[in-house]
């Protein structure tokens, strides 16, 4: 297990083969006092107690602190999937107790069955996911995620689970073929994961080219032009422009076809659309789409060296803002509408200058002009 030792860590741990093995090989190579292990009981099947009871004895036996959040819910008026709810219980405590005890780090115990089961789901589903199978590393809010036995194959763990005779809970719900992945685990077979692992990895790393493609297209503005190249390329686009306003979590639980539905109102004939979803706003104007986060979006004038460009993700044109030099006299701003008629560029009038270029009054507002306040010349460029 790579990992760092010097560290304090929060595991996940269920009380299944999984978390109890990964559990057991930590505590055999950092002191078991930079350890918290948290244990949730949803008390969701008859025998949630073993699962809690078999933690409780393991932790015992290796002095580490086991914390245990204890959840009484009448699951026939829980009207969300269960498991996404008891995912989200299960690192909102995760969170909690690090941000109680300054630890930045969880440790969740996937393993490579998990990662191929995710994988071939993906495949079945058609799903266009950010990575295929399951990452070795994520995050939950601002804690990082570590998956430290995300290459072990689940015989390994259950072979030295009964070697060093330790006990761990089975989930009776695991065996039920209803559901997906399952069906998926009970038709699967380890002597097929190198190639299905080789496929994945291929996947991935045209996922990684594809991705680093969309993050040079920069902030704010596509051109409907390349969304209409290829459909696949165009959706994940839009998510990514819309997961960098930091709006993701509003598709996490919506139905995959919004975004196909996004995709289809940008690339239609419609020369103007407006679309909302809380705070999210996509707007289409001929030749561009903008998507911003209105929460976030504001308009400013201010000294240049007041302006800190990370603060205002949505600007287009900062190209020119780290060449310029920042004397007292320059002011930056993106109040078009105040400034249009006070300043000049390259001696026309702004107005005219934005109008003659054809300048979408939609993208006005995300460009900044930097301007001398006494002369009221605009220097950088702004079209």
């Amino acid at each position: 297990m790579k990992i760092d030792t010097s560290k304090k860590y929060i595991v996940g741990l269920s009380g299944g083969p999984d978390s109890i093995y990964m559990l057991n090989e930590l505590s055999k190579i950092i002191d078991n006092q930079n350890i918290i292990a948290c244990h949730v009981n949803y008390n969701y099947r008859s025998d949630s107690n073993i699962d809690q009871q078999i933690c409780e004895k393991f932790c015992k036996a290796k002095g580490i602190k086991l914390l245990i959040k204890n959840i009484e819910q009448s699951y026939d008026k829980l009207k969300e999937n269960f498991e996404s709810w008891a995912r989200e219980q299960r690192y909102d405590m995760f969170y909690k107790v690090g941000k109680e005890n300054g630890i930045d780090t969880i440790l969740i115990a996937h393993n490579l069955n998990d990662d191929i089961e995710t994988f071939l789901m993906q495949k079945q589903k058609n799903i266009k996911p950010k990575y295929y199978g399951i990452n070795k590393n994520s995050s939950y809010k601002d804690l990082k995620i570590i998956r430290p036995i995300i290459e072990v194959k689940k015989s390994e763990i259950l072979n030295s689970l009964k070697e060093q005779n330790i006990t761990y809970a089975v989930d009776t719900t695991n065996s039920d073929t209803k559901y997906t992945r399952n069906k998926i685990r009970s038709e699967l077979k380890e002597d097929d994961f190198f190639d299905l692992q080789g496929e994945k990895e291929k996947l991935n790393s045209d996922l990684e080219t594809l991705n680093n493609l969309i993050k040079e297209l920069g902030p704010t503005r596509i051109e409907i032009k390349l969304l209409k190249e290829n459909s696949e390329f165009g959706e994940r686009l839009i998510f990514q422009k819309i997961e960098e306003c930091g709006l993701g979590h509003l598709f996490y639980k919506r139905k995959k076809s919004t975004l196909k539905e996004i995709y289809k109102q940008l690339v239609s004939n419609k020369s103007k659309i407006i679309i909302q979803i809380e705070d999210l706003e996509i707007c289409k104007n001929n030749k561009y789409a903008y998507i911003y986060n209105k929460a976030v979006f504001k308009f400013f004038d201010m000294k240049i060296e007041e302006f800190d460009k990370d603060k205002y993700p949505f600007i287009l044109n900062l190209n020119d803002f780290d060449k310029i030099d920042h004397s007292k006299d320059l002011r930056i701003s993106n109040n078009f509408e105040t400034l249009q008629n006070q300043l000049t560029y390259k001696g026309y009038p702004l107005i005219e200058v934005f109008n003659r270029n054809k300048i979408p009054e939609i993208e006005r507002k995300f460009v900044i002009i930097i301007y001398n306040y006494y002369n009221k010349n605009v220097i950088n460029n702004i079209i």
